[in-house]
């Protein structure tokens, strides 16, 4: 959720999160933030521990972080589907988004969380290649 609508729950207006847990999350992260800047803590220590907590954090989506430094170890993945080979490249499964100075590489598979004997599923990405 965005801060606005985190600072509308305190007061007392519902919030329209993901769901609670991540909500409790963004409000302890909201207090935590202006508990920093009262202390006269810099904006950019602020925000690159918060970058590095979100990091840490599972997707509510099941998406996986990636660290962006890290692409060039990432291996080229195989699929052969049809009897045909498609490869692919850590730059065409792994979407990066970028703001300013700061980026963020999110894997493009996701794990389905399916019992066998269907299980388990991974959802392959939908990215242009």
């Amino acid at each position: 959720p965005k801060i606005e609508s985190v600072g509308d729950k305190e007061n007392g207006k519902s919030s329209t999160g993901l769901n609670d847990e991540m909500c409790t999350f963004c409000e302890m992260a909201v207090v935590w933030m202006r508990n920093q800047i009262k202390r006269n803590e810099t904006e950019d220590n602020i925000i690159n521990y918060v970058n590095e907590l979100c990091d840490r954090i599972p997707s509510p989506m099941g998406e996986s972080a990636v660290e962006c430094k890290s692409l060039s170890s990432l291996p080229t993945i195989a699929f052969t589907i049809g009897g045909k080979t498609f490869e692919l490249t850590p730059e065409q499964y792994v979407l990066k988004i970028s703001e300013g100075d700061v980026a963020q590489c999110i894997s493009g598979f996701t794990a389905m969380d399916v019992p066998p004997p269907l299980g388990p599923l991974w959802y392959l990405p939908t990215a242009p290649f």
